[in-house]
């Protein structure tokens, strides 16, 4: 039985939690009572009321796409998140602002037309600020303003995937702003942040008081635009003191900078500075700075007897005037090692620099900077360095497009710049002679891949197949993919990911049942990266892969068999058959993808009962794709508590923007989970092939 492929509402819920752990989060969600608004007494009223009804520790969820006509102000510890199925909207010019009691709060996929969210907490704070969006109004995009100067005030963050759009304010403020003068501690990730013209104050601007010993990342944010003072400024300006200095550590890693030129304006990459005589460890790793016509990457000396030092490594820097400097006061302290340096207008790096290379980097374009194939900057950097930072900070192991951080062999299998570069998406159809299965993947001469498949219904407006059985994949001098248990229909589609190779943590590769791994419909992994992650911090993949004899002909996901609340280990994640009953056969293959989540790789959850199609309309590339260039692929997820449908799905679009994944066998059970991923350069390169310019809809929805 085939069911009917029309547009569903309401929408089910994608839940875009990224980090090191798919659920945690810096904002811990004390016991409390959530409420839904519009909704029952007392959220029958405007969201204000509800609020305000509310007890410390509470959620609302905000089951309204608006337009909601309300400035709010916030009074308490509360989670403030958007509703399975919406996308709520404020109108134009309302924001949030938060009273001195709110020390602690969750805003969490909410957009703002002009309006900002404005944090002032007067107590020890924990904030998370996610997956909102702030658009432009009559006075450009709105801002995130995070202000916390009292010393004895800590002040935990986590500023993630939030897009802030047209900024064009002239009034010298900064786009995402976070002051702290006590004890501060987290990440400000993920950000993207527009500007179309040169402003003359900062993007993200982090003030950290000198008393304490704060450490904050800034990691993976891009930034398309000029800023006179810095797309990032990084130190301690206007944060109080308690008139002794301690020890700080920041760190800007992995941040794509593109600035509008060398001959416009006067701008600045990445800019630390302090006006105190504090002791500081600078981090500079993996940034990507293009197109600045002051500085790309800047450590200035603004007072007498700071304590700065640290790295300046791996960072691909061009087209600016200086690719960086470091004040003569501390360069001696600093680290310059791998760096790529081309095209800008002096040399910039001191004689000290090691291993510098300044060939042409290949760059796609100034505004999507990552390097093309043959690109000196590929497997060129140190991948333990960087491995360890990031593991130090707390930080997944992912680029600035939330790929896996390193693709490549050995020490050095890691990218200068932001970007990784050796993945392989791309499209697969049938078109062998009907009563021919096969579906050919056109990779000859590769039997070390290990090819991810995804069915996708329409890949284009007129051409609609539906594909109703499971799908494997085969080498026999070339790749194919074919319909196990049946035939595959003629024009099938398939999206298309081929994992670059990787060594190190190796979680890429072929796994082949045993009776030594696999129990009744599980087959258990053993391998380094899954052994230490847990259920929510991994996203996985699995492909079914004939080997040449056994074929299991069944729907299978991915799940986690050992307690989620326990260390993880050896054989706690696993394939599973779906059916009840169904055991798994030796001697079946699967390719296996594993990776850290991130905004582009994360756990999608339905939400919702009663739904035959999800919808991905919440993810700023699966949401918002009118040309149909996303290729993502997918994975059920079988979590211990849930349920899933033992039947075949597939990527649907809906006609105008969105994509969404399709069940054929009747409605999903509102526990049912995916593992998603999408490729963001493959993406950008196709919009960019059929529009003059990648940011011309901006595509955020």
């Amino acid at each position: 039985m085939s069911f009917c492929r029309v547009l569903r509402l309401p929408f089910a819920d994608f839940h875009l939690l990224f980090g090191l752990a798919l659920v945690s989060s810096l904002v811990s969600e004390a016991a409390g009572v959530t409420r839904t608004w519009p909704g029952a007494a007392p959220c029958n009223g405007t969201l204000q009321a509800c609020i305000d009804a509310s007890a410390n520790d509470d959620t609302v969820l905000v089951a309204s796409n608006g337009p909601i006509d309300e400035t709010l102000t916030i009074n308490k510890r509360l989670n403030l998140h958007r509703a399975p199925g919406f996308l709520p909207r404020f109108s134009e010019g309302r924001s949030i602002t938060t009273g001195p009691s709110a020390w602690r709060l969750s805003i969490d996929g909410l957009r703002f037309t002009g309006g900002s969210i404005l944090a002032n907490p007067a107590g020890p704070a924990e904030i998370e600020f996610i997956n909102n969006v702030f658009e432009a109004g009559a006075q450009g995009g709105g801002r995130i303003q995070i202000l916390n100067n009292n010393v004895n005030h800590s002040l935990s963050l986590r500023i993630e995937n939030n897009r802030l759009l047209d900024q064009r304010r002239t009034d010298g403020f900064p786009v995402l702003r976070v002051l702290s003068a006590g004890l501060t501690t987290g990440r400000i990730a993920f950000n993207h942040i527009e500007a179309p013209e040169v402003l003359s104050g900062r993007g993200i601007d982090l003030d950290l008081g000198p008393s304490l010993s704060s450490s904050v990342a800034v990691f993976n944010n891009r930034i398309l635009g000029g800023f006179e003072e810095a797309a990032i400024h990084l130190g301690s300006d206007e944060a109080l003191i308690t008139g002794s200095f301690s020890s700080l550590v920041v760190r800007a890693i992995g941040n794509v900078l593109s600035c509008p030129g060398r001959n416009i304006g006067e701008t600045v990459g990445i800019r630390f500075a302090t006006r105190f005589a504090a002791t500081y460890t600078v981090q500079f790793l993996n940034n990507t700075v293009v197109g600045c016509s002051d500085t790309g990457l800047l450590v200035d000396s603004v007072v007498v007897g700071s304590d700065v030092s640290g790295v300046l490594s791996q960072n691909l820097m061009a087209g600016n005037l200086y690719p960086a400097i470091v004040s003569g006061n501390y360069s001696a302290d600093f680290q310059f090692d791998r760096n790529l340096v081309h095209d800008n207008g002096f040399v910039g790096l001191p004689p000290s620099a090691t291993n510098t290379i300044t060939a042409d980097p290949l760059l796609f374009s100034p505004e999507m900077p990552r390097p093309g194939a043959g690109s000196p900057a590929i497997d060129a950097a140190n991948a333990a360095l960087l491995q360890l930072v990031l593991a130090q900070a707390g930080l997944p192991q992912v680029d600035a497009d939330g790929r896996r951080r390193t693709i490549g062999p050995g020490q050095f299998g890691l990218d200068i710049g932001a970007f990784e570069f050796g993945d392989r998406i791309s499209q697969a159809s049938k078109s062998t002679p009907p009563g021919n299965n096969l579906i050919e993947l056109d990779l000859p001469g590769e039997p070390g891949a290990r090819p991810q498949v995804s069915k996708v219904f329409n890949p284009s407006p007129g051409n609609s197949v539906e594909n109703a059985l499971p799908m494997a994949v085969f080498e026999l001098g070339d790749w194919f993919a074919y319909a196990m248990g049946g035939t595959t229909p003629q024009s099938a589609t398939l999206n298309l990911f081929v994992p670059g190779v990787q060594s190190g943590f190796g979680s890429n590769y072929l796994h082949v049942t045993t009776a030594a791994n696999s129990t009744g419909p599980e087959t258990r992994l053993s391998q380094t990266f899954l052994n230490g992650r847990g259920p929510d911090q991994a996203v996985v993949l699995a492909t079914a892969a004939w080997q040449g004899g056994t074929e299991n002909a069944r729907f299978t996901g991915v799940t986690y068999v050992c307690d989620p609340l326990g260390a993880p280990g050896s054989q706690c994640w696993a394939v599973t058959n779906l059916g009840i009953g169904e055991a798994m056969p030796e001697g079946v293959g699967f390719h296996v993808y594993a990776q850290d989540p991130s905004p582009n790789a994360f756990r999608h959850r339905v939400g919702q009962s009663g739904l035959n199609n999800t919808r991905l309309d919440y993810h700023p590339i699966l949401g918002n794709d009118p040309l149909r260039c996303a290729r993502p692929q997918a994975a059920v997820f079988l979590p211990n508590s849930g349920q899933a449908v033992n039947a075949a799905w597939d990527f649907e679009h809906d006609g105008v923007r969105s994509w969404t994944i399709f069940s054929y066998g009747g409605p999903f059970p509102a526990s049912a989970e995916f593992n998603v991923f999408v490729d963001q350069r493959a993406f950008e390169e196709c919009v960019l092939s059929r529009q003059d310019s990648l940011f011309a809809d901006r595509f955020e929805g």
